[in-house]
């Protein structure tokens, strides 16, 4: 972008920068969506797809691929990214397995355009299915009287609890990809629910974590309970005294 400005001596770092990553950095496919392969960060992205488009114009396809791949592993949801990165295979690469991939990826994100459309059968077949994933499952579990600052875990844990307390449940879940459906209940002492939150969203990282709070002024035996997509992953009991 700099560069097609007129400011070459300004272009020139951030291309040699990206050309430093292209050379330790692997790529990533289109199933980088769903599993926690790389680091999200959109400097280095767009700077790749600035390179990306420096090798495009000089013709040199393959290199600009690579940019791209990097961008990408950069910055997963770039849809039109993976546009530019399908085309180019197809049109310049003759690679029609990662004009596939793209096409995947694209569907995956939900971009299931004109383009995508377009793509598609100019390498002759529909995109890829998204493979089956592992069953959402409970990684991890517990309650505690507080959080971290960064609100990764609860400190104070414990099994029981004294009445008044403000009661922090946390659970990290796994297993997870694309648009699904969260219910988190909270079960009393007299086996009811006492509290349901429910939310939808869509997950690409694989994992999530979920955290809840009340202040609990019943004694007995509380339960939390985790649900996604209509079924129980899992839960636990504790005590308020």
């Amino acid at each position: 972008m700099l560069l097609r400005r007129g400011y070459p001596g300004r272009a020139k770092p951030h291309y040699e920068k990206a050309a430093e990553l292209a050379k330790v950095r692997s790529v990533a496919p289109a199933d980088i969506l769903w599993t926690k392969k790389g680091e999200v960060d959109p400097s280095e992205a767009i700077r790749a797809e600035g390179m990306a488009q420096f090798y495009l114009d000089r013709g040199e396809y393959d290199r600009a691929a690579e940019q791209l791949e990097i961008s990408l592993s950069r910055d997963p949801e770039n849809a039109e990214a993976w546009r530019r990165l399908g085309e180019l295979a197809i049109e310049h690469l003759q690679r029609p397995d990662q004009a596939a991939d793209c096409v995947h990826a694209l569907w995956f994100l939900g971009q299931n355009d004109q383009r995508a459309e377009q793509l598609a059968l100019r390498f002759g077949q529909a995109a890829p299915p998204i493979p089956a994933t592992q069953a959402p499952a409970l990684v991890s579990q517990s309650a505690g009287t507080g959080l971290t600052a960064d609100g990764s875990a609860v400190i104070g844990g414990a099994n029981k609890f004294t009445v008044g307390s403000r009661v922090f449940r946390t659970a990290t879940l796994s297993g997870l990809a694309g648009p699904q459906d969260f219910r988190l209940v909270l079960i009393g002492p007299g086996g009811k629910a006492t509290r349901q939150d429910e939310f939808h969203t869509d997950n690409v990282a694989g994992e999530r974590r979920v955290t809840v709070f009340d202040t609990l002024t019943n004694r007995g035996t509380w339960t939390q309970e985790w649900w996604v997509d209509g079924k129980s992953v899992g839960s636990f009991s504790f005590d308020v005294e």
